[in-house]
Formats: structure tokens, sequence, C-alpha cells
């Protein structure tokens, strides 16, 4: 099976749903090296979440405030869900997230830290179908207290570490919430040119993903980031009522800094 970690809907075809439910437990298994380390001096965990964003349809579910900085979704019954995931890349607004997520509201931590709801503006947008990159570029009227850097354009190795989050947690197909998965990069492609000046490679690693997922940032051991999540692939195997993940792999899409900055310099100029 291959597809997309960004949608969970309420349904969503079994398929899908069933492939997600056998990763899901596999995402505190598989963050075992990162446990003692930390990002920043944070958590590894602490240090994703705080720096990543929902996607979703602000008009399909809303959120009650249960403490200081804490925060309860809401759903309707029978509602069509759709959340994905975006990585705060300034202190402006800036986000990069998949493009298949592209078009849903934002739900963002904004200084001081209280939790609001935006629309959101493309910026700029692959088209996966015309051989561009599953990536996007976005921007909402917020102020993130914090957010990534890029990862500078320099070779990766295979076996690299690398760490990915996402608001996967939300999708209800997690026991334990907290979105980060550990992993390894598996291979990763050739540098690509696009329209617009656009430059990107794709990536795939080991790093368990569920619906919600998508857009999510994926991290160098150093926190650096490499790219958003676009698609999971594997085979789904049932043995004795359990389900399996064989040949699991995720990709991520791992643009250029230097492209990336140009664009969003080139926003702020035009914003004035």
């Amino acid at each position: 099976m291959a597809g997309s970690s960004c949608r969970m809907t309420g349904t969503e075809d079994e398929m899908k749903t069933r492939f997600g439910e056998a990763l899901a437990p596999q995402k505190q298994t598989s963050l075992g090296w990162w446990k003692k380390r930390s990002l920043e001096g944070e958590p590894p965990g602490a240090f994703l979440n705080n720096r990543i964003a929902l996607l979703s349809r602000a008009s399909r579910f809303s959120i009650e405030k249960t403490g200081p900085n804490s925060y309860t979704l809401k759903m309707g019954g029978g509602q069509t869900i759709e959340i994905g995931s975006a990585a705060a890349l300034s202190k402006d607004g800036y986000f990069l997230t998949a493009a298949h997520c592209e078009g849903l509201d934002i739900f963002t931590w904004s200084g001081p830290p209280r939790l609001v709801t935006r629309r959101v503006r493309t910026v700029w947008r692959g088209d996966p179908a015309k051989g561009g990159p599953d990536l996007a570029i976005v921007h909402a009227s917020v102020r993130p207290p914090l957010w990534f850097s890029l990862a500078p354009a320099k070779p990766l190795s295979k076996r690299t570490r690398v760490l990915a989050g996402g608001f996967g947690a939300w999708s209800g197909l997690e026991k334990n919430p907290g979105g980060s998965s550990g992993g390894r990069v598996l291979r990763f492609g050739p540098w690509r040119d696009g329209k617009d000046g656009a430059r990107w490679r794709e990536l795939s690693h080991s790093a368990p993903l569920v619906p919600g997922d998508s857009g999510g940032p994926v991290v160098t051991e150093d926190g650096k980031l490499l790219g958003v999540s676009s698609t999971v692939s594997g085979n789904l195997v049932s043995l004795f009522s359990r389900d399996f993940v064989a040949g699991y792999e995720s990709m991520a899409v791992c643009p250029d800094a230097a492209w990336i900055d140009r664009l969003i310099e080139k926003d702020r100029a035009r914003r004035g």
C-alpha cells in the first residue's frame, strides 16, 4: 500500500486505517535512541511539538482550553476530518508543509503562548502530478514562539538518524499522543530543479508515521529541518488476527534552504 499520511476521516478507507493502526504502536518504541538526547535543551518530542502547527478545517470541530497551555479537540459525530501538519520556518508566520495538505486552516501557538486559528495563504506550491514536489510554503498571520532552522544542502549518508513528527496523534490512532518517531535514512534521491527556481530532493526513512503526520518535520540529530513528510508505503500483512506492515518506508521532501529563503524574502518584500 502507498499513500499520503495527511488525512484521517470518519469514513476512511479500511485498508488505510488498518495501515495506520499497525504503525501507531511502533512510534513510541522507535524513540529508544532519542530518549536520552536533547535538542536545544528540550526533549526531542517537545522540540518538535513546540514548532509544529496543526492543519485542518476550522468549521468541522472546536478546540476547548483545558489548562494554561493545554487544549482538547472536539469532533462532531460522523464528520469528515482532514488533518495535516506544518513546520514553522520563521517568527512572522511562514510554514513548510506537504502540497496535498495545502488549503487547510492552521492551528498554532502564537506568542505570547496562546492557541490561534488562522486561514493560510499559499506562497508556493509544487504539483506532484506534473513532476513537482509534494511541498508547499504557506503563510498565516501568526507569530510562532519557536521555529526550525533548515538544514544546509550537504551530502547525507544512509543510516543517518532522523526524527519525524506531526499531528497524527490527533487522528485517534495513537494511544500515547506525542506524535514523534525515530528512524534512519534508507535512501535519498538526487537534487532536482523545477519551476520558479525550485530545488529539492526526496529522502526515504524508516520512522513510522500515521495519517495526520503529512507535512510534519523530519529533522537531523542536531534538530535541523531536512524536510517534511509526504507519503508512506509498505505491505499490510495479517497474522493471528494482528496487522503488520512489511517493507515500510516513509518519503520526505527536502527543499534547498537557499531556495526557501529566497521565496520567503521575495514574499516579504511583496507584502511590504
